[in-house]
């Protein structure tokens, strides 16, 4: 009797187990999906230009300077990070210095009180007009992806984000680790400068691009051909730490139309129809003829 009672406890108590199992696991997708991703830690800084006084002598102001017992430092602004430099001071009147340094150049910004910072560190400058702040931010971004940094990449994208395909800021972060794990020595060109379009707060970039990337040791197109460049349109917001990216139209990978993008989702876990699963379905062989065209993959 005690048995029977027992098999008829746990007959009831097991689907409900496993209605709680999966009610957690859902959650917990839900929770990392639905997580903004971290922001990086951006420090302000002021900057200032440089005046050529010689080869390879530059004219600057003390305050970009930090003094160490060994070495005299300064830290130039580069993709929108402190690149901390050595450099021989060669006169000084007070007002002005005269440095050395063969790496700088004449379009170079330096960061005000360098000794506060550290290699690599990001930083926001203050007191640039918006257009030459967001250039810098597009050019970092750009940077980012050539060098597939996937945490100076996730900087420039807006918790806000969102798109026509469906993507937020968790789908375009679960998109760009792949993109970085599977392709190597991605290269990016510019057909020409990106036109840039501020009103207020928000502002739009249209880009012509070509990206060219290593799968299998075979180097091949993912946006764009030899023939043509791929139109993007960027819409950023200024936010306190700076530009950030809100919105991005015009991807067309392996030169597939916008909405293969959406399908591309579906692999990292965006939520598609029963139609769009049923097309991604009729999509994989034309999708795996152009990558074996490409990159010669079977």
């Amino acid at each position: 009797m005690k048995y029977t009672f027992m098999k008829k406890k746990l007959f009831i108590l097991l689907p409900v187990a496993v209605v709680l199992l999966l009610a957690l696991v859902l959650g917990l997708q839900w929770f990392y999906r639905a997580r903004p991703i971290p922001p990086v830690k951006e420090i302000p800084v002021e900057v200032e230009t440089i005046q050529p006084a010689g080869e390879g002598l530059w004219l600057v102001s003390p305050k970009v300077l930090d003094r160490g017992s060994r070495t005299v430092r300064t830290a130039r602004l580069k993709n929108l990070r402190a690149q901390m430099m050595a450099v021989e001071v060669i006169q000084t009147d007070g007002e002005r210095v005269v440095i050395r340094n063969r790496e700088l150049q004449a379009d170079d910004l330096l960061i005000r009180q360098p000794g506060r910072l550290i290699d690599g560190q990001a930083v926001i400058p203050q007191g640039l007009a918006a257009e030459t702040l967001l250039r810098l931010t597009f050019e970092a971004g750009l940077a980012a992806l050539r060098t597939r940094d996937l945490q100076q990449s996730l900087r420039f994208i807006s918790p806000t984000y969102g798109d026509s395909w469906g993507f937020n800021s968790y789908f375009l972060q679960e998109l760009l680790k792949r993109v970085y794990r599977e392709f190597d020595d991605l290269r990016l060109e510019l057909a020409s400068e990106p036109e840039i379009r501020i009103e207020g707060h928000r502002a739009l970039v249209q880009a012509k691009v070509r990206l060219t990337a290593l799968y299998q040791s075979r180097r091949n197109f993912l946006l764009g051909n030899q023939n043509e460049f791929n139109a993007l349109v960027f819409q950023f917001e200024q936010a306190a730490p700076g530009w950030k990216i809100t919105n991005l139209k015009g991807l067309r990978p392996l030169g597939f139309d916008e909405r293969f993008f959406r399908l591309l989702g579906g692999d990292i876990g965006l939520p598609l129809t029963e139609a769009e699963r049923r097309d991604k379905q009729a999509a994989c062989m034309p999708c795996r003829e152009r990558m074996a065209e490409r990159f010669g993959t079977q």
